[in-house]
């Protein structure tokens, strides 16, 4: 396995370069995602993300940076918007992204390993359904994680989004 190195940014220390990077991976990710929900380019040609911004404002949003051999691969989003729970203290993962070059390969694992030994408490991951490459990987990971001590309810996101959330503290 490549060396690979896993950075962390809140609001307090993101810099100019980092947002820059961040929001390219983003639309990639995006780009990725949009087989899913179908949406579009805008008038600029990049796809639009509507609380980007709020992760460089809000002290409890968090961004994972994944690099492997100084190279971008990969990112997560953490927030507290909770489906299920809730609770303002709930953990949930917003976005996870890995290139495609790195995928297939351990490194999501490995980043959502990080996250998860990272932060403590109550977490909800969803996934949508008709991703299904993504169900196995949640299911997979969480599962491992937590030594199969978990749920996985079914629901409608505020999008109208049908998917799966998984349920479980660490």
């Amino acid at each position: 396995m490549d060396n690979y190195n896993i950075e962390t940014y809140d609001k307090y220390c993101i810099t100019d370069i980092v947002k820059i990077q961040i929001y390219r991976l983003l639309q990639f990710s995006e780009y990725d995602f949009s087989e899913y929900i179908g949406t579009d380019l805008n008038v600029y040609g990049e796809f639009e993300y509507e609380h980007y911004e709020d992760y460089f404002i809000d002290e409890k949003r968090k961004i994972y940076l994944l690099k492997i051999n100084n190279n971008l691969a990969g990112f997560a989003f953490i927030n507290n918007i909770s489906y299920q729970l809730n609770n303002d203290n709930t953990l949930c993962v917003a976005e996870f992204f890995i290139m495609k070059k790195y995928r297939k390969k351990g490194y999501g694992r490995i980043l959502a390993k990080y996250i998860f030994d990272t932060l403590n408490g109550k977490w909800e991951v969803f996934q949508m359904k008709n991703n299904t490459i993504a169900g196995v990987f949640w299911d997979n990971i969480i599962k491992d994680y937590t030594k199969d001590n978990y749920k996985v309810i079914e629901l409608e996101n505020e999008d109208g989004n049908i998917g799966n959330v998984f349920l479980f503290e660490n």
